[in-house]
C-alpha cells in the first residue's frame, strides 16, 4: 500500500472534517495534559488531529502525534488514516524588516493574525 501526502487549507479542513467547536464556534483545541489529554486518548485515531509546531512550520495533521505537539483537535468526520493529511496553518513571506519573515497564522481559536517569526510581534504593532 502506498501512503499519499495530502495538503489542504485550514478552511478546507474545517469544512470537510468538522472539528468540535467551543462556545464561540471556533475549533476547540484540546490541551496536551489533564482532562483534555485523557479525553484525547479515548478518541479513535481517525477522528483525532494533532497541531504540531516545528519552529519554521506549524501544521495540523491527522492522527495522534506526541513530538512537538501544541494541542489536539477532535473532528466529527473521520479521516483516511492510510494517507497523511496536513494543513499548513501559516505560510512564510518576507517581513518589512528584510531578514525577518512575516507569518500568516491562525491562533488556536481560529483568529487570523500576522506575526514576525523573529520579532514575535503582530504586524499591526510594526
Amino acid at each position: 500500500m502506498t501512503t499519499t501526502l495530502i495538503d489542504m487549507t485550514y478552511e478546507e479542513w474545517e469544512a470537510k472534517y468538522k472539528p468540535i467547536t467551543d462556545a464561540d464556534g471556533s475549533p476547540r483545541l484540546f490541551e496536551t495534559y489533564g482532562d483534555d489529554y485523557d479525553e484525547v486518548l479515548d478518541v479513535e485515531n481517525e477522528y483525532l488531529w494533532t497541531w504540531t509546531d516545528g519552529g519554521d512550520y506549524s501544521i495540523i495533521s491527522n492522527g495522534f502525534s506526541y513530538v512537538n505537539r501544541m494541542g489536539y483537535y477532535i473532528c466529527t468526520v473521520p479521516s483516511d488514516t492510510d494517507n497523511i493529511i496536513q494543513i499548513d496553518i501559516y505560510e512564510m513571506t518576507l517581513c518589512d524588516m528584510g531578514e525577518h519573515i512575516w507569518v500568516d497564522h491562525k491562533r488556536y481559536d481560529g483568529t487570523p493574525v500576522i506575526i514576525c517569526s523573529e520579532c514575535e510581534m503582530d504586524k499591526e504593532d510594526d
